[in-house]
């Protein structure tokens, strides 16, 4: 029933339809962008998965021992469950191939340079001698 055939609603009222009102053809498109609006809740999950996703990064670039598969979740706190987890992996992993490689006997290799040898001096006649030995080529300077 509209306002105009309501019996009880005199034709001087202050209620004017919806279809008269100034810009009612587009009420369709006001109601539907309305309902399309997001809500806060939906930004702020939005926003959290972004920050989620910033810290994801953050942390495959800080370890790179990590393999980015193992970093699931989408939230912060699922995320970092799942780094401890994949660093405790990475850590096993790590000392799993120490021994290993200690088990073959290829022992600890040491970082840089070896150090260099102490040599003793030698003298005129020992300088000499070593440079006559050494076969013609190998060094040293040229005649």
């Amino acid at each position: 029933m509209t306002l105009e055939s309501a019996p009880d609603v005199p034709a001087t009222s202050p209620f004017v339809p919806a279809s008269e009102l100034p810009g009612a053809d587009n009420l369709d498109v006001w109601a539907s962008g309305v309902a399309a609006a997001p809500s806060p809740a939906d930004e702020l999950r939005t926003e959290n998965l972004a920050l989620a996703n910033r810290l994801r990064e953050a942390l495959l670039a800080t370890d790179a021992a990590i393999v980015p598969e193992l970093l699931i979740g989408e939230t912060v706190a699922e995320i970092e469950a799942s780094y401890a987890a994949a660093k405790a992996l990475a850590e096993r992993v790590r000392e799993s191939v120490r021994r290993e490689t200690l088990a073959a006997g290829a022992g600890v290799v040491p970082a840089g340079s070896p150090g260099r040898s102490q040599a003793r001096p030698l003298n005129a006649r020992d300088k000499i001698r070593a440079g006559l030995s050494r076969p013609a080529g190998s060094g040293g300077s040229t005649p």
